[in-house]
């Protein structure tokens, strides 16, 4: 026996280092999460959760590594519920109530977002 910390254990001698309780309860965890219906959860990437999406769009509309003012924040944090809720092609309305007149290459790639999953667009 040696003393670690205030604890005594015993040393053991072994090929693998570890107790055979330990691997029996790493060989369950594994299996576990090898389950096909976990791993089907993780097809196509879809492993990110609600909060961390929310979070890529308003970052990647006004990034932490930049200095940007309260109301561009503001905007971000608009554009990001906006698509978060409704997909890329719910900006057009808004584009349109604010007068702005987005042209067919604008339209085109929304649409094209909003069709093949949500690809992420970064409109400022």
């Amino acid at each position: 026996m040696f003393l670690y910390g205030h604890l005594h254990q015993e040393c053991f001698e072994s090929e693998s280092s570890c107790t055979q309780s330990f691997l029996a309860s790493f060989l369950a965890v594994f299996a576990a999460l090898c389950t096909p219906e976990l791993l089907e959860k993780c097809l196509l990437g879809a492993t990110q959760n609600r909060n961390e999406s929310f979070n890529n769009l308003v970052w990647a509309r006004a990034p932490k590594t930049e200095f940007v003012t309260r109301p561009t924040v503001d905007i971000a944090v608009s554009q990001a519920v906006i698509i978060f809720n409704s997909g890329q092609q719910a900006l057009l309305p808004v584009m349109e109530r604010m007068k702005m007149n987005p042209g067919p290459l604008c339209r085109a790639h929304l649409a094209s977002a909003y069709t093949s999953g949500g690809i992420e667009c970064n409109v400022h």
